[in-house]
C-alpha cells in the first residue's frame, strides 16, 4: 500500500486517476479507451492496478528468495533494484518512511 500511495499521490495523481495505475507501470496504453496518451500502461479497474503489480513482483528472480519474509526494507530493496524505480536508494528510503509511519 505504501508503494500505491507514493507512486499515485494518494490516488490523486492523472496516471491513477485516468489510466487506474496505482503503481508507475509503464506498458501499454489504450488511448480510445483511457483517453490519455502515455508511457504508462492503462488498468481497466484500481483492483487490476493492484493485481498487475503483484503479477509484476512474482515475475522477478528474487521472489522466490523473499516469498514469505515480512522484512518490509529487504522487500523494497529488492524491487527497486531490479529496475523498478531509478534512483533505488531514495524510492525504497522514500516507501519504508511512510510504510513505517503508518504500520505502527
Amino acid at each position: 500500500l505504501s508503494v500505491s500511495y507514493i507512486e499515485s499521490g494518494g490516488g490523486t495523481s492523472n496516471i491513477a486517476k485516468r489510466l487506474h495505475n496505482h503503481f508507475g507501470i509503464k506498458g501499454k496504453n489504450n488511448v480510445a479507451i483511457s483517453g490519455y496518451k502515455s508511457s504508462y500502461r492503462y488498468f481497466p479497474t484500481i483492483t487490476d492496478s493492484y493485481i498487475g503489480f503483484c503479477k509484476l513482483v512474482a515475475s522477478k528472480p528474487y521472489y522466490a528468495s523473499m516469498k514469505g519474509s515480512k522484512d518490509h526494507e529487504k522487500w523494497l530493496k529488492s524491487i527497486a533494484a531490479c529496475g523498478y524505480a531509478k534512483d533505488a536508494n531514495l524510492w525504497s528510503s522514500t516507501i519504508y518512511k511512510v510504510l513505517k509511519k503508518n504500520c505502527q
